[in-house]
């Protein structure tokens, strides 16, 4: 029995980040984040809620990436931040 390996976003990341803690999803039209027109219109809120809650910060120089591919090591800390904060 072979794995299946999938991946997601970071911008896919953070939807299901702020959904699972319970974030109060507004609407904004900016992040704050270097990159923020690259950021889809549908996670925006979702990664300014995050973002602002401490649970998935950006990388170096202010970017966050949000069609980069999320590494296992951004999905353990999104998850134990996600612990501490419920």
């Amino acid at each position: 029995m072979g794995w299946t390996i999938l991946s997601i976003t970071r911008a896919e990341l953070a939807m299901m980040g702020a959904k699972a803690v319970g974030a109060t999803i507004t609407l904004v039209t900016t992040t704050g984040f270097a990159d923020d027109s690259e950021i889809p219109a549908w996670a925006r809120s979702a990664i300014f809620s995050i973002k602002e809650l401490g649970i998935l910060k950006g990388r170096s120089h202010n970017i966050f990436a949000p069609q980069a591919t999320a590494t296992r090591a951004e999905a353990i800390t999104l998850i134990m931040n996600l612990i501490q904060a419920k």
